[in-house]
């Protein structure tokens, strides 16, 4: 009989006993994972090789500013012993903490009428689709970015899955559309090749 912590490994690196829990939670509430652990969950999910291991203790996840269960999952996060790390929810954003498991959870809160559309469900965990996640790195690498180590990884491990899922076309659309200069497209190419 298998293990949890042996379940739970193959899904993200779990860091405490909340990691899990909160990710599906967050599904139930119509918040999907970003960042590294969405990285990760999806380079698991298709075979695809890891190229960092996600941050220890943070969860990210966005979710429609529409989302009426948002609340939901706010409440569920504060009965599970979160407090809020910032003053105040924002429009934009939630921060929590628990500091009893060490756990940090964001919650990108977005007015983008078209993010419901980019949200898919993956072994039954609601994820941000690889192009978006990709699309937001090409955005935070042309600009000022203090992550970009992080960022290269990431965007090599997101191209691997657009390629398994026969999606590179959708990336290529999606980059176009980003109107990068010629030398931020040689850029992207250059991170992608490494």
């Amino acid at each position: 009989m298998k293990r949890i912590s042996e379940m739970v490994n193959k899904l993200f690196e779990s860091y405490s006993p909340l990691d899990v829990p909160v990710v599906h939670r967050a599904t139930l509430y119509g918040c999907a994972l970003i960042g590294g652990t969405a990285v990760q969950f999806l380079a698991r999910q298709y075979g695809v090789k890891e190229r960092r291991s996600r941050s220890v203790n943070d969860l990210d996840f966005i979710t429609p500013a529409s989302n009426p269960l948002t609340r939901y999952f706010n409440d569920w996060l504060v009965r599970s012993h979160f407090r809020e790390i910032k003053a105040g929810a924002s429009e934009y954003m939630w921060n929590y903490e628990n500091p009893y498991a060490g756990v940090e959870v964001d919650v990108l809160i977005s007015h983008d009428p078209q993010l419901p559309s980019q949200i898919i469900k993956v072994a039954r965990i609601l994820v941000w689709h690889p192009v978006n996640l990709f699309v937001s790195k090409v955005q935070r690498m042309t600009t000022f970015n203090t992550r970009a180590d992080t960022d290269k990884a990431d965007l090599n491990t997101l191209y691997d899955i657009l390629e398994q899922r026969n999606e590179l076309p959708l990336l290529e659309t999606a980059l176009s559309n980003l109107d990068l200069s010629d030398a931020e497209i040689a850029q992207v190419n250059d991170w992608i090749k490494e």
